[in-house]
């Protein structure tokens, strides 16, 4: 559906308040198309959005799955190209649906148009009367004031931001002293001819004739206010108004009384100042004819720096909420700096994005993030240091390893190594170690992963650095539990929380206690474990780390799942899928994914397992593999196995042998016992007693890893065995 209608008429706001009443298991993502120009590629913008890799095929494998409304808003200005990537998407899955707003239809076959009329004249004056009350209490709509109101409503055509200025103005003028005004400006509003897009021609007039009557000092407040692409908290309108030498806030108040800026107050009590839309793109206008754009979106960008170092220092500690609170609430000006820093001031932008860079670590926004790093980096070129782009290089690696990105993280952090080495600095090549270790977890390499780890830790114990010593712990842990050491990842978590605690890093702590939570499970602590990774799971929900939840309750689903409550597994693992989604943390969905298909299987549910089976592995595929796919493969394997696929023993020989290559026994087992299932079905008893003797040496060695609900293959060929090779059936 495409909402049109003319600007000002509050298109936007009534595909937000529809959206809002949706609740699709995709979810509802709402991309603002405003501020892309015709050279941005309208794929990746969604993609980001949707903190996605890639662009238009990661987008069609992402709404392949659950139903999920995408609402595309101001599409006036790239109306063509976003015509072609809806077309696309909608050719290609049946479960996405699209609201689009603009000036103009998408003009597609099955779209349906909803043209958003002005307001009845009606509607208009209660509009105006009620604003103008706000403005001035004791203003009424009565026989004096009625049939200027209603001329002003019916010269502003019934659009709703319009008639707002015009009551805004009764502060310090008559209704009838508007009207008459207004008699002189709107013949701009009329011209049929103006080459300018519908919005500016309907609003220009209102918005230019508002901005008229404003003092000198008000005009650059609006410039100043103008450089901010979602609002400004006070201090950054502050900083930017002074330096287009307007030194008192209190301008600002100013126009809010005028309501050409509206004020926010946020739950921590923060003021936030927005602008209209139209009038941020008006304002802007005269700033550009002013010349002094640059040194507003200087002014602008050297704010969120001292943001970004602020959050460097601090995000790490007890001030974390801080920072996510800044990087959540300033996202839209964030980019719009870094995007004027890469053509005017590039070290500035790499002393934003990589400031801003842990802090997009733990928010979990991966994509972006690195996206961000990566671009700073790429327009400063030789203007930084070695230094600082091993740093940069550093962050870009994390986040390209959380996004799932496994190979340009690999390329980053090598890079990085070298960089420390050639530096001779031991902590930058520490956090190399420390960064390469994440990176080996995330590919399915424990011992290569603790090994990093053991590095970084020879370097960070010695200096004393307490935080770095914890996070590397979390990640030996980690590694450890993979190995099967229990011992030792319980000893480096304890340790781990130990060091945190005082340091009060809340990220870091979930992942401590999630890690207590997964050692218990390997230990068959049940209950235990059950507690901690419920408890980390809620505590990061709560603090919105929703990668993190969804990595916990992955966990718990399978804690769930070994105590026998199938039920509240799939329960479990369905609400971290969710979670993942919602998070952009596609590589956690993906794990929640395969244990949630593999525990539909054991229930019977085989066609919504080969559903989730299918599409992990092609997002496995798509972005290089690593830690899952194996497991992926064998289990997509083995249920195609199990409905009759003539590939699947050639499929399932070649996982076992990589998983023999890689030493994942986990695969090994499975993969075992889906080829002794095989066997018992074609007549081939001893090889099937073969394949599930070796099958179950090795589980011994890994009671922690699978269970007996894992495996449906041996179960189903043990049967077959015990029952004389009766008729061969499926599962």
């Amino acid at each position: 559906m495409t909402v049109v209608g003319p600007a000002g008429v509050g298109k936007t706001r009534l595909a937000i308040e529809v959206a809002r009443g949706l609740a699709p298991p995709g979810g509802v993502w709402l991309v603002r198309l405003d501020g892309v120009d015709t050279t941005m590629s309208i794929p990746r913008t969604v993609a980001e959005t949707l903190r996605l890799p890639g662009g238009k095929q990661m987008l069609v494998e992402r709404f392949t799955g659950a139903e999920t409304v995408l609402v595309l808003d101001n599409c006036e200005h790239v109306v063509d190209r976003v015509a072609e990537l809806t077309s696309e998407l909608l050719d290609a899955t049946t479960q996405l649906r699209v609201l689009a707003t603009g000036q103009v239809r998408l003009d597609l076959d099955g779209e349906t148009v909803y043209q958003l009329a002005p307001l009845p004249i009606a509607d208009s004056v209660a509009l105006f009367a009620g604003r103008a009350a706000e403005i001035r209490k004791q203003f009424v709509l009565d026989v004096e004031t009625a049939p200027s109101v209603e001329e002003v409503c019916l010269s502003l055509e019934g659009l709703p931001l319009a008639i707002e200025l015009a009551a805004a103005r009764v502060r310090s003028l008559s209704v009838q002293d508007i009207a008459r005004r207004l008699d002189d400006r709107f013949a701009l509003l009329q011209d049929p001819t103006s080459r300018r897009p519908e919005r500016r021609r309907a609003l220009a007039a209102a918005i230019g004739w508002s901005y008229e009557l404003l003092f000198p000092d008000e005009q650059r407040g609006l410039w100043a206010l103008s450089c901010f692409a979602d609002g400004a908290p006070l201090d950054a309108a502050e900083h930017v108004l002074a330096a287009l030498g307007v030194p008192q806030a209190s301008v600002v108040d100013r126009l809010a009384d005028r309501s050409l800026v509206s004020v926010e107050i946020t739950s921590e009590g923060a003021v936030h100042y927005r602008l209209l839309d139209s009038i941020r793109d008006f304002a802007l206008d005269r700033l550009r004819e002013s010349g002094l754009v640059d040194d507003a979106r200087a002014a602008h960008a050297a704010w969120l720096a001292e943001a970004a170092d602020r959050c460097d220092a601090t995000v790490r500690g007890k001030r974390q909420p801080d920072c996510l609170a800044v990087v959540r609430a300033e996202r839209a000006n964030i980019d719009a700096a870094l995007t004027w820093s890469a053509e005017h001031d590039q070290q500035l932008g790499v002393r934003i994005a990589t400031g801003f860079g842990w802090t997009w670590v733990v928010h979990g926004d991966g994509v972006a993030g690195a996206t961000h790093v990566r671009s700073a980096l790429q327009a400063a070129g030789s203007l930084v240091t070695a230094r600082e782009r091993a740093t940069g290089l550093l962050l870009a690696g994390w986040l390209e390893t959380s996004a799932g990105n496994l190979d340009q993280a690999e390329a980053d952090l090598d890079e990085a190594l070298d960089l420390a080495k050639q530096l001779a600095d031991d902590q930058l090549r520490a956090d190399a170690h420390r960064q390469l270790a994440f990176l080996r977890i995330q590919q399915g390499r424990p011992q290569d992963a603790l090994e990093q780890a053991t590095a970084s830790l020879t370097v960070y114990r010695p200096l004393g650095l307490d935080w770095e010593v914890a996070t590397s712990l979390v990640i030996a842990s980690y590694a450890s539990i993979m190995l099967g050491d229990t011992t030792s990842a319980t000893e480096a978590a304890n340790e781990a929380m130990q060091l945190l605690t005082p340091i009060g890093d809340s990220w870091a702590l979930v992942h401590a206690d999630g890690m207590l939570g997964a050692i218990a499970q390997a230990g068959g602590r049940l209950d235990e474990a059950a507690s901690f990774l419920a408890r980390a799971a809620a505590a990061s929900e709560r603090l919105g780390f929703l990668g993190q939840a969804a990595l916990h309750l992955t966990t718990l689903g399978r804690v769930e799942q070994r105590a026998g409550n199938t039920v509240a597994a799939i329960e479990t693992l369905e609400r971290a899928l969710v979670a993942g989604g919602h998070s952009g943390d596609v590589r956690i969905a993906a794990t929640a994914r395969v244990n949630l298909a593999r525990l539909l299987r054991a229930s019977g549910r085989l066609d919504t397992a080969l559903i989730l089976l299918e599409q992990t592995d092609r997002w496995y595929r798509a972005s290089g593999g690593g830690d899952g796919a194996l497991l992926t493969r064998c289990l997509l394997a083995s249920l195609s196995s199990a409905t009759g696929s003539a590939r699947a023993a050639e499929q399932l020989a070649s996982v076992l042998e990589e998983a023999l290559s890689a030493g994942d026994a986990e695969v090994q087992v499975l993969a075992s016992d889906a080829l002794a299932r095989l066997a018992a079905d074609r007549g081939d008893l001893r090889a099937a007693q073969r394949l599930l003797q070796s099958a179950d040496d090795l589980r011994s060695g890994i009671p922690h890893v699978l269970d007996d609900l894992d495996r449906v293959d041996a179960q189903l060929a043990r049967l077959r065995i015990s029952s004389g090779f009766d008729q061969p059936g499926v599962c």
